[in-house]
Parts: structure tokens; C-alpha cells; sequence
């Protein structure tokens, strides 16, 4: 039987696909989790140009927000991180959260 060009490239394509999900199996995977929310100022409006920490075993994660107060730190393993909000050295939020969190994690400053 023979086969054409796009048959044949989509026969690579989908054995490689298999291939890939043996190496890399779901529950391997399911061991990282991203952290990630909004965080609100004390009016209510998302607040812009604030950094979000998470720090754990000395090492640290840091993103700061946009104007829409948006924030993302991916690959986490799961676990207790210690989360401060900061801007311009000042810290605005301080607390302890624990992976895999229930996405997105709404961070309201007083």
C-alpha cells in the first residue's frame, strides 16, 4: 500500500505524540502547579506595578503585575511558600500558601 506525503507525515506526527507521552507520563506532570491570581488594592482596583514573592528553601519566584494587577509563577513544586507583596521595598502582604492552590488566588491589600 502506499501512501502520500501528508499521510505519511501525519503517521510520524501522531507516533511521536505517543512517544512523548510515554517519556513524559500525566502524573509526572501533575507534580508542578503554577500560582497565580490578581492582586487588589485597597480601593478595590487591581493594583499595578506591585511584585509578588513566593520564597521557599532560599530560593525565590517574582513577578511583578501589570495594570490589570495580574500575576503568574509557574512551575512550583507542590508545597508551603512564604507569599509577600511588595512595592518600592515596602511590604504591602505577608502569608503562607500551600501548592497545588486553587487557581486564580485573589490577593486583597488593606
Amino acid at each position: 500500500m502506499r501512501t502520500n506525503p501528508v499521510d505519511r507525515r501525519l503517521f510520524l506526527a501522531a507516533g511521536l505524540a505517543a512517544a512523548c507521552a510515554a517519556l513524559a507520563p500525566s502524573a509526572a506532570l501533575a507534580q508542578w502547579s503554577p500560582f497565580s491570581g490578581t492582586v487588589f488594592g485597597p480601593d478595590g482596583q487591581p493594583a499595578n506595578a506591585v511584585w509578588v514573592i513566593l520564597q521557599k528553601d532560599g530560593r525565590d519566584w517574582r513577578y511583578l503585575t501589570g495594570y490589570d494587577g495580574r500575576f503568574f509563577i509557574g512551575n512550583l513544586r507542590p508545597g508551603s511558600y512564604q507569599l509577600s507583596v511588595t512595592r518600592d521595598g515596602r511590604a504591602l502582604h505577608s502569608a503562607t500558601v500551600s501548592l497545588p492552590a486553587s487557581l486564580p488566588h485573589d490577593i486583597r491589600l488593606r
